[in-house]
């Protein structure tokens, strides 16, 4: 995924909640197809957690950078140089 690329062997779950993240955060909407895929397999709820948890790690991602929080030693710094 850091490389941009879509992971191979994915699980048909695991597919479904790639394909919903990625079209949310590249086109900040959802296709019908990419939903109801999520409604199927988790439900309402598990598509509003899912939603809830891509807004709480951005949160973090923002506290981080304008804290200018360290990355650790060897780390890759993927904050400062997205791929």
């Amino acid at each position: 995924m850091a490389a941009g690329e879509r992971p191979a062997d994915m699980s048909a779950d695991e597919a479904a909640v790639y394909d919903f993240a990625t079209e949310l955060l590249q086109t900040r909407q959802v296709s019908d197809a990419n939903f109801k895929n999520m409604v199927d397999r988790f439900g309402e709820r598990g598509v509003v957690e899912t939603v809830g948890t891509m807004g709480h790690f951005h949160t973090l991602t923002m506290l981080f950078v304008v804290d200018r929080y360290p990355v650790p030693a060897g780390a890759p710094d993927e904050i400062k140089a997205p791929k």
